[in-house]
């Protein structure tokens, strides 16, 4: 499970489970279906995304202003997301809403994730695991 011993480890302090993160190279490849699916919620500006990845993963999914960053502008720039400045006192910031292209991606990512993950599980589940040789 998610909260698993080998995973997971126990803050006595603040008396939580903090779950271990994923290593990064095992994120390459989910990092644009997770963005889209979390902007699927409703538009979020880049510090506000980072924190709804983080809470929808239980703190397994960290991402670092400056990585996630740049995949926003691909996505802009592909117009799959719509970024407009909204002003916060003294500064700005972009607010990042999925445009329609995007939804559409988003159920192509969808469905190739499910497709990959059942092959990767199909591959992983050894039928012969624990028996005799």
């Amino acid at each position: 499970g998610l909260y698993s011993s080998s995973v997971s480890r126990y803050i006595g302090t603040r008396g939580i489970w903090m779950a271990e993160p994923f290593p990064p190279d095992l994120l390459k490849g989910t990092t644009e279906l997770m963005v889209l699916a979390a902007l699927a919620a409703g538009p979020l500006h880049g510090y506000a995304l980072i924190q709804r990845l983080r809470e929808r993963s239980a703190g397994r999914c960290r991402f670092r202003e400056g990585s996630l960053y740049p995949l926003l502008h691909r996505l802009e720039a592909e117009r799959l997301l719509r970024a407009r400045e909204e002003a916060t006192g003294a500064r700005s910031r972009k607010v990042y809403t999925l445009e329609r292209a995007g939804q559409k991606r988003l159920q192509e990512l969808r469905r190739q994730w499910s497709e990959f993950r059942a092959t990767i599980d199909h591959v992983i589940d050894d039928p012969h695991e624990g028996a005799p040789r």
